[in-house]
């Protein structure tokens, strides 16, 4: 068998160094879609308190002008 040149040994370099980048792409892709993930959880949380302040507010609001009506 004869001695791999060094087109080949440049070929196989730069493959593995394809291969632990795409690894590293991948690994950040999954980092930012749990991250996208919690961010999504965080603001309908968020909004889902607004919602229910504004729902409170507009109560109390409303036996305040029952209030001065009567």
């Amino acid at each position: 068998m004869p001695e791999p040149n060094e087109a080949f040994r440049s070929a196989l370099d730069w493959s593995a160094r394809a291969a632990q980048a795409v690894q590293e792409v991948r690994a950040r892709q999954l980092e930012l879609k749990d991250g996208f993930a919690s961010l999504a959880v965080a603001e309908s949380r968020r909004q889902e308190a607004l919602a229910a302040r504004n729902v409170v507010g507009e109560d109390k609001m409303r036996e305040g002008f029952a209030q001065q009506l009567v």
